[in-house]
């Protein structure tokens, strides 16, 4: 997800609480972007999207979200309701097994990369970036953030095993 702050006046600051407790800030004034990219672990970022929405803040919000196969993708339907109507929020869902799906889709397929990253946001360095997912995905995730230049220090990750 990532969130472009156009009006430094609209506080958005809802703690993010890691595995190790330590808590930190998701957005707060003067940030100008956040990336968060998820293949499990949409919960958290479904919840700021939805909130953001809600309070119909001026942030941009970039949420890319990946799965299997559209019927494995939880909130889908609302994601994609979400972004109609919001102007503030775009969202890109791609599946990596379309060909063992029962449903339709006309949407992005493949991993997400830096190709497909730079086909939604024209910038890849400067924000936090955020990926939480099983550890293969976070790894590679990160790997390919860093050789897109992205400082390892501006990479925050979560793991979540057993899926």
């Amino acid at each position: 997800m990532c969130f472009d702050v156009e009006d430094e006046s609209n506080d958005f600051t809802p703690d993010h609480r890691s595995p190790n407790g330590k808590t930190e800030k998701i957005l707060s004034p003067g940030d100008f972007s956040r990336w968060v990219f998820c293949l499990f672990g949409i919960t958290p970022f479904f919840s700021i999207v939805q909130q953001a929405d809600r309070d119909r803040l001026l942030h941009n919000l970039y949420l890319l979200y990946s799965n299997r196969r559209p019927e494995d993708a939880p909130f889908l339907a609302v994601l994609e309701k979400l972004e109609k109507t919001n102007p503030n929020f775009r969202f890109v869902a791609t599946m990596t097994e379309m060909p063992h799906s029962k449903k339709k889709w006309d949407g992005e397929t493949g991993l997400i990369d830096k190709a497909m990253l730079s086909r939604y946001l024209s910038d890849l360095r400067g924000p936090i970036c955020y990926i939480a997912g099983p550890p293969a995905m976070v790894t590679d995730m990160r790997k390919m953030l860093v050789a897109s230049r992205i400082d390892e220090d501006d990479i925050r990750t979560e793991e979540f095993a057993g899926y």
